[in-house]
């Protein structure tokens, strides 16, 4: 993939490290904890295959293995908790949501409330404006 964003071969030599995105880098809060197991499993395989693929672009080995285990897949209700204990907002340059996708008839008690504290929280900021 390297190879084809640059649209040439790399010579070894041209980069100190040619990796630049980590799989360290990405965070995720999810509610279910089969999900968060599932992320996590998906970041090591994902991982892998990053590395094999960039070894095989630069055609150098890459000291990866073991996988390394990364905690930044944190279990809870991301519309209930502070974000910042899971990652400082400075470090982040993107954020990405997956809302539950029910009409509001099929959303349970607690997903009524979580949309209802959350639209009072931006009623309430965008007061202090």
């Amino acid at each position: 993939m390297l190879k084809e964003l640059q649209g040439v071969a790399i010579v070894l030599g041209e980069l100190d490290n040619p990796i630049k995105v980590s799989i360290g880098q990405f965070y995720g809060i999810e509610i279910n904890d089969f999900a968060v197991t599932v992320a996590r499993t998906a970041l090591w395989i994902a991982e892998a295959q990053m590395m094999k693929e960039t070894e095989d672009i630069i055609h150098m080995r890459l000291d990866f293995l073991p996988l390394k285990s990364y905690i930044n897949i944190h279990e809870g209700n991301a519309l209930r908790m502070d974000w910042e204990t899971v990652v400082a907002k400075d470090k982040l340059s993107y954020i990405m949501g997956n809302p539950p996708f029910l009409g509001y008839s099929l959303q349970s008690k607690e997903q009524k409330e979580d949309i209802l504290l959350m639209k009072r929280a931006n009623h309430t900021e965008q007061q202090e404006k």
